[in-house]
C-alpha cells in the first residue's frame, strides 16, 4: 500500500495527501520489517505509537490544493 499512495503521488492525484500517507505507512512498515529480524520486546510502544500516529492523521484534513478546481469553482466562473 506504501508503494501505491508514493505512485499515485507521483502521478498527481493529490500529492500532499499520498506522499504522507505513502511515507507514513513506508515507516510503519520498515520499523515492522526490522522488529521481525531483532527479537525486541515493545510491543506495547509500537501499538501507542501506531495510535497516536492515526490520531494525527484524523486530527483535520490538510488544505485543498490551490490548483484543483472544485465542481463549484467551475459553475461561478
Amino acid at each position: 500500500p506504501a508503494i501505491g499512495f508514493l505512485q499515485m503521488a507521483s502521478y498527481g492525484h493529490s500529492p500532499r495527501r499520498n506522499y504522507r500517507t505513502g511515507m507514513m505507512l513506508l515507516a510503519v512498515s520498515s520499523v515492522f520489517l526490522i522488529e521481525s529480524f531483532i527479537d525486541i520486546k515493545y510491543d506495547l510502544i509500537m501499538f501507542v505509537g501506531l495510535i497516536a500516529v492515526g490520531l494525527f492523521m484524523l486530527r483535520k484534513p490538510s488544505p485543498a490544493d490551490p490548483d484543483e478546481k472544485s465542481d463549484d469553482s467551475e459553475r461561478y466562473e
